[in-house]
C-alpha cells in the first residue's frame, strides 16, 4: 500500500514556490515519481493553507496512475506519465511535496497560450514576486530567480517528445532573464513576441544590465554602476520603465542616471505605464527600437494598432487566453497586401 503523499502543482505550487523563495527557504529534492503520489489531500488541507499563506479553495496535485485521476470538489489532478529527472520534486514537510519550478513550468506549458506562458516564464526568470505579497502588480517583493535559464534548458534536454517541452523551448526564445517587475516583463514581451502573438519580433534586450561608472561619470550619479531595464548593448540604446508610484519622487535621481548614461555614450528612453498600455505610443517606441537595432520593418507582418492593443490588454490584465486561439489572422491581410 502506497504512503499518502501529495505533490502540489500549477497554481498551488506557484504560490508556494513564490512564498518560499521570498523567505529564502531552500527545499531538498526528493527521488520520487508522479506514480508515488495520491490525490488524497484530506487532513493536510489546513497545513497547506498555512504554508501558502492563503485560503486555497482548489488544490492542484500531481498523479501518475490512471486510477488516481479523479477530480474532487476542491481538488484538481494533473497527470504526468514517464520518468521525471532529478530535481523535479521538492520536499516541503511530512507528506507534502511540490513540483519544482522546472517541472511546474513544463506542466503549465502543456495548457497555456504562448503569451501566458511567456508571462509566467518571465516571472520565473525574473527577480521579483507579486504572488508572495498577495497584492497587486504594484506590490513587488525582491527574490532570487526561481529558474536560471541555462538550468531550465538542461532540464528540458532530459525529455524526449514530452508534451509541453516544445512550447517551453519556444517561450524561451522570446523571454528574457532578470526582469525586476511585471511591467518590465510586459514591455519586453510586447517588443519581442512573434507576429503570431501580435508582437514586434524585435531582438531580445539584456535586462537590468549593469553599467560601471568611473569617476568622471559619477559627477552626475554617485554610484558604482547603473542598471538599465532593457538594454541593447550593440546599439548603445536602452529603455527604462517609469512606474507610477515607485518613481514619482525620484525624478531628480532618474535625470541624474540619464546624464550618467549619456556620459557613457548610452541613450535612454523612458516608457510610462500609460505608454505601455497605449498601442499608438508603443508602435512609435517599437519603430525606434527597430531603427536603433537595425531591424528591417516588414509592414505586412508588423502588427496593426488594433492587434497590438489586444496584446497589450492581454499582458496587462493577465487574462488566460485560449491556447488554440491565434491572436491574429494574416490571410486577409496578405490578400489585401497582394492586391
Amino acid at each position: 500500500m502506497r504512503e499518502n503523499r501529495i505533490c502540489l502543482t500549477h497554481g498551488t505550487a506557484d504560490r508556494l514556490l513564490e512564498t518560499l523563495a521570498v523567505r529564502g527557504a531552500e527545499l531538498e529534492p526528493a527521488s520520487l515519481q508522479a506514480r508515488d503520489f495520491t490525490p488524497n489531500v484530506g487532513v493536510m488541507r489546513e497545513g497547506l493553507r498555512e504554508l501558502c499563506g492563503t485560503e486555497e479553495n482548489l488544490i492542484n496535485v500531481l498523479v501518475g496512475v490512471d486510477k488516481d485521476y479523479r477530480d474532487g470538489p476542491d481538488t484538481m489532478c494533473q497527470r504526468f506519465y514517464g520518468e521525471l529527472p532529478p530535481g523535479s520534486i521538492l520536499h516541503v514537510e511530512e507528506g507534502i511535496y511540490v513540483a519544482s519550478p522546472y517541472l511546474n513550468l513544463l506542466l503549465e506549458s502543456r495548457e497555456l497560450h504562448l503569451v501566458n506562458l511567456c508571462s509566467m516564464l518571465g516571472r520565473y526568470l525574473g527577480t521579483f514576486s507579486t504572488t508572495a505579497s498577495g497584492g497587486s502588480s504594484d506590490e513587488i517583493v525582491s527574490r532570487a530567480p526561481l529558474v536560471p535559464e541555462p538550468e531550465l534548458s538542461r532540464y528540458l534536454s532530459c525529455f524526449k517528445n514530452t508534451a509541453g517541452t516544445g512550447n517551453l523551448r519556444e517561450a524561451l526564445r522570446f523571454t528574457c532573464e532578470n526582469a525586476a517587475s511585471p511591467q518590465e516583463v510586459n514591455l519586453q514581451l510586447a517588443l519581442c513576441l512573434p507576429p503570431s502573438c501580435n508582437g514586434f519580433a524585435l531582438r531580445k534586450p539584456v535586462m537590468n544590465y549593469p553599467i560601471k561608472l568611473d569617476g568622471k561619470d559619477r559627477r552626475f550619479y554617485d554610484a558604482d554602476y547603473i542598471c538599465i531595464d532593457l538594454y541593447w548593448p550593440e546599439a548603445g540604446f536602452g529603455l527604462e520603465y517609469q512606474g507610477e508610484k515607485e518613481h514619482k519622487d525620484r525624478m531628480v535621481q532618474d535625470i541624474s542616471r540619464w546624464y550618467a548614461a549619456l556620459q557613457k555614450g548610452i541613450e535612454l528612453w523612458f516608457v510610462t505605464k500609460e505608454q505601455l498600455g497605449d498601442a499608438v505610443q508603443m508602435d512609435f517606441i517599437a519603430r525606434e527600437v527597430a531603427r536603433r537595432t537595425k531591424k528591417r520593418i516588414n509592414e505586412q507582418t508588423w502588427p496593426t494598432i488594433g492587434e497590438l492593443q489586444r496584446l497589450l490588454d492581454a499582458l496587462r490584465s493577465g487574462k488566460w487566453l485560449n491556447p488554440d486561439e491565434k491572436l491574429r489572422t494574416r490571410r486577409l491581410r496578405r490578400r489585401q497586401h497582394a492586391a
